[in-house]
């Protein structure tokens, strides 16, 4: 079966070339959104918001179809979401990288315009994804740091007060001196 051209441009117009004016032609008015951030909500308007919170956290935000049945008035779709992380985007700061994770998704029609959508995404592989991003940002700030001769600086949040990791100076502890401990029956 093939996807249904109003699910083609529910994504390409809408998500991908984020024409939030196609959603009074493709949606209906009291559309039910679930997303696939998990968040569940009614209306064209809020489900514009959520469009343009996604849209400016990931440049280039792409929706692409990688499997599709349909039946009468539903379609499910198997998804691939991906964008440029640009903005905080669930609760992690921007990287500037490529990040994409799959998805699901369950549509039902009414005369011509989408009714219900629920989509279920991946998020413990895009939280990872996100993290992996942060790791290796770090790293390669440590690694620079590290080329400068600068190894304190390293993901330091506030200043550095010149002593390395904001712990204070080291000190040397002066050597003890071995003990000797002997034992005899009477202290046994």
């Amino acid at each position: 079966m093939s996807t249904p051209s109003i699910v083609e441009a529910f994504y390409q117009r809408i998500w991908s070339a984020g024409d939030l004016d196609a959603a009074s032609e493709l949606l209906s008015e009291d559309f039910a959104f679930r997303g696939s951030l998990g968040v569940d909500m009614r209306g064209r308007e809020a489900f514009k918001e959520y469009v343009r919170m996604v849209r400016e956290a990931l440049t280039n935000y792409r929706c692409e179809i990688l499997a599709c049945v349909s039946e009468e008035d539903h379609a499910f779709a198997k998804m691939r979401f991906s964008g440029s992380h640009v903005g905080t985007f669930r609760g992690h700061r921007a990287t500037g990288r490529l990040v994409e994770w799959l998805g699901a998704a369950l549509f039902r029609f009414e005369r011509d315009t989408i009714v219900e959508l629920w989509v279920l995404g991946d998020l413990a592989a895009l939280d990872a994804r996100l993290a992996v991003c942060l790791t290796t940002e770090w790293s390669r700030r440590a690694i620079e740091s590290c080329a400068r001769g600068s190894f304190g600086n390293v993901g330091r949040t506030r200043p550095s007060s010149g002593y390395g990791f904001n712990r204070g100076p080291r000190r040397r502890r002066a050597p003890q001196k071995a003990r000797t401990i002997t034992v005899s029956s009477s202290n046994v």
